[in-house]
């Protein structure tokens, strides 16, 4: 039971662009249809896009289930000429249970995709709205960009498994939702042995099991337990660990030790993917190279990753913020809860489950005082959904209610970041921390956004590079690599005078027309060895350094 056959691969394509043309074929399942491994490489506006293949089936005994990792945006699901289901939301699995509507032998499988990312009110992240990218805005990704695949099930099985151990005391809970009422009993496995048994005759089932002497998880000790539920014929694997989180003003504690945060941006895009890394060697590879480095974690903004790339985190002792893609949206409208908030759920209480997420971000840069009740709304909501992390409402330029005051500054003259923020906790010198949505000292403080410094190898401008975003003007360009390492590191050394719970640097890689990445957006070098080590160093005593 649960044995999965891959639907990625090859499917047939109808894309409809903007202009009326129609474009057909052949395309690369699960690679977007802007991205040159999807075997298209359509980059203009597209209107409507449709998939369609056959899958032959075996004899069936149970349910059949057909699951979407990620489809941007809205898809209707039609098998055998029969609608199905529908789906809003570009970046949260689902599954349609397809079993009234397929037969032993070949089935066809057709998906409708609308994705208009010029729409007021769509989660977007930071995919372009202007036919060519620029600036910190992106390549377009539309329709499938994660796997697909089908797989049978028992007549009820588990369909939703969330697990909590945000504890040192080895509590850890179970709450398994089921795809419907039965008299049914659930085992537990951990490392392999059977620890505990649940019955029920309902849709939901918990269980609790307790670890005595637990090994815990942190960064520097990233210990992990296996564990299997079953449910009949029917079971799902993963893993957990156990580790305390809490924050305050002198900064975030996991396990009672406190955690100085040296992050970096990770947009998550691969080349000729886009949105779509070749294998989970991908993540595995930008996790490692960050903490070559020294960092101990990432701001994964705007975009919701796979799932993958969080066990990977977890397993390597990665920490990680958890984000939404809310460029796009309309932060002025209540409307726009309703539209987010499913997505936003489900995206949180999957990401809940992992030990490597320590921090929650709905919003980005959304304009001071649009809408407040709304920003309100969300953070509620977040806490709620997962009250053991902390929740930063609106990331960058001023906040309603957060748990954590976090700021974004791009500066380039390192005394200047001095003089703005090495003032006592709640006496900020930069104007833009002050007044109704100001920095009042009762939370912690982060640095979310600074560094970005632009910088290509091959050339030193006088000016900026094509396509750059003209806020850049105002700063001097560097002019060679030992300027680059030489503005970075003072930076650093800056922020470590700074009453900051920790900070993230833009950016691990360049993306397209940003230049500023630490490596190239092939994640090859642009410094030398030495180089590296010196910002190594920088990074290092940033996070060794006593007090804040």
């Amino acid at each position: 039971m649960r044995e999965k056959l891959s639907l990625d691969g090859k499917w047939s394509y109808r894309l409809v662009t903007q202009e009326g043309k129609e474009l057909s074929g052949q395309i690369n399942v699960p690679y977007p249809v802007e991205s040159p491994l999807s075997g298209v490489g359509y980059k203009g506006f597209v209107r409507s896009l449709n998939y369609s293949r056959s899958v032959k089936l075996p004899p069936i005994h149970g349910r059949i289930i057909i699951s979407f990792m990620a489809v941007d945006y809205k898809c209707v699901l039609s098998v055998n000429g029969h609608e199905v289901g529908q789906h809003r939301g570009g970046y949260s699995p689902f599954s349609f249970d397809i079993t009234r509507f397929v037969v032993e032998g070949v089935n066809e499988v057709s998906l409708d995709v609308i994705d208009d990312v010029s729409q007021v009110n769509q989660p977007r992240g930071k995919q372009c709205v202007d036919p060519d990218p620029h600036g910190c805005f992106y390549t377009r990704v539309t329709g499938i960009w994660q796997s697909v695949w089908i797989e049978e099930r028992a007549d009820v099985h588990i369909q939703d498994l969330r697990v909590d151990s945000s504890n040192a005391d080895g509590n850890v809970d179970f709450f398994i939702s089921l795809s419907g009422r039965a008299e049914c009993e659930a085992v537990l496995l951990v490392d392999g042995v059977e620890v505990e048994r649940s019955a029920s005759d309902d849709t939901h089932l918990h269980i609790h099991h307790r670890v005595d002497d637990p090994r815990l998880w942190s960064p520097d000790d990233p210990q992990l337990y296996s564990y299997e539920v079953r449910l009949g014929e029917d079971s799902v694997s993963g893993h957990f660990g156990f580790r305390s989180l809490t924050w305050s003003t002198d900064g975030i504690h996991i396990n009672g030790k406190r955690t100085v945060l040296a992050l970096v941006m990770d947009q998550g895009y691969y080349g000729d993917g886009i949105y779509t890394p070749t294998g989970e060697e991908e993540f595995e590879r930008d996790i490692r190279l960050a903490k070559s480095l020294g960092f101990n974690g990432a701001r994964l903004h705007e975009k919701v990753f796979p799932e993958a790339y969080l066990v990977l985190a977890d397993r390597l002792g990665f920490l990680v913020f958890n984000e939404y893609p809310s460029w796009g949206l309309d932060s002025t409208s209540m409307d726009t809860f309703d539209i987010m908030a499913k997505e936003w759920s489900e995206c949180v209480t999957r990401a809940s489950s992992h030990p490597s997420v320590i921090c929650h971000v709905p919003f980005n840069e959304t304009v001071i005082g649009q809408n407040d009740e709304l920003i309100r709304k969300v953070y509620e909501l977040t806490r709620q959904l997962d009250p053991s992390r902390p929740v930063i409402d609106t990331s960058g330029f001023y906040h309603v209610v957060t748990d954590i005051y976090d700021i974004h500054d791009y500066e380039q003259d390192a005394q200047v970041l001095v003089d703005n923020y090495q003032g006592p906790l709640g006496s900020l010198g930069h104007d833009q921390y002050r007044g109704r949505y100001g920095y009042d000292g009762k939370v912690p403080l982060f640095m979310s956004e600074f560094g970005g410094t632009y910088y290509d190898p091959e050339n030193f401008p006088s000016g900026l590079f094509p396509k750059q975003d003209e806020a850049w003007l105002k700063w001097p360009p560097v002019k060679s690599e030992e300027d680059y390492v030489q503005r970075l590191v003072s930076l650093i050394d800056a922020l470590s005078l700074c009453p900051f719970i920790g900070f993230c640097l833009t950016q691990l890689y360049d993306v397209e027309a940003e230049i500023n990445g630490l490596f190239t957006s092939d994640r090859k070098p642009k410094f030398s060895l030495a180089s590296y080590a010196r910002i190594a160093g920088a990074i290092g005593s940033y996070r060794r350094r006593e007090g804040k």
